[in-house]
C-alpha cells in the first residue's frame, strides 16, 4: 500500500462498505412523488429509488456523523425504462466540512440498474456526498430531476481519521 497524502491509503479491495443510513442524515429538493424521499437512496433495496422534484437546483446529499477517509463512491441508477439515463450528467461532489470540497465528478450513464463508480485518490477525506444539477442544468434524460435508486461509500468504518499510518523505521 502507498503512502496518501493524510496517511496510510485503503486499497479498494480492504475497504469497507460504509453505512450511509442512520445516524446519517439524508436530504433532498423535493420529493416527485411523496414516496420517493432521500431515504430510499440508502434502503439496500436497487427496486426503490429517490426522486427530486423537476426543478433548478435539484440536489441529493447524504451528511455522515463524521469525517472517514474514503476510497470509492457507487450508485446505482434505476431501473424502471421511463428513468433511463437520469443519472448521467449528475454532479457528484464530496466534502469533509460543509465548507471544504475534497473531490468532484460528472456522473456518467451506467444505464438502466447499472452502476457508476469512482475510485477516489488515496487520502481522501469525507462526510457529505451531495449529487445535484444546479441551475439549468439537466440530467441524460432530460429533466432537472436527480433520481437514485442507491448510493455507496467504501473506505474506513473504524477510524474517524482513517488508517493509521504505517511504523517507519
Amino acid at each position: 500500500m502507498a503512502l496518501g497524502a493524510m496517511g496510510l491509503a485503503l486499497c479498494p479491495a480492504h475497504a469497507a462498505q460504509l453505512s450511509l443510513a442512520a445516524p446519517a442524515t439524508s436530504t433532498q429538493s423535493g420529493d416527485l412523488t411523496g414516496g420517493t424521499t432521500s431515504i430510499r437512496a440508502l434502503d439496500g433495496n436497487t427496486g426503490s429509488y429517490s426522486a427530486t422534484l423537476d426543478a433548478s437546483n435539484s440536489f441529493w446529499e447524504v451528511e455522515l456523523p463524521r469525517t472517514y477517509w474514503m476510497t470509492r463512491i457507487e450508485v446505482v441508477a434505476p431501473s424502471a425504462i421511463t428513468l433511463s439515463n437520469v443519472c448521467s450528467g449528475l454532479t457528484f461532489t464530496l466534502h469533509d466540512l460543509r465548507d471544504r470540497l475534497t473531490f468532484t465528478s460528472t456522473v456518467t450513464n451506467p444505464g438502466l440498474g447499472g452502476t457508476w463508480g469512482i475510485d477516489l485518490p488515496p487520502g481522501t477525506r469525507g462526510r457529505m456526498l451531495r449529487f445535484d444539477l444546479s441551475q439549468a442544468q439537466t440530467n441524460g434524460n432530460g429533466t432537472r430531476a436527480v433520481v437514485l435508486a442507491e448510493v455507496r461509500a467504501f473506505g474506513d468504518p473504524a477510524s474517524a481519521g482513517g488508517p493509521v499510518p504505517a511504523a517507519t523505521s
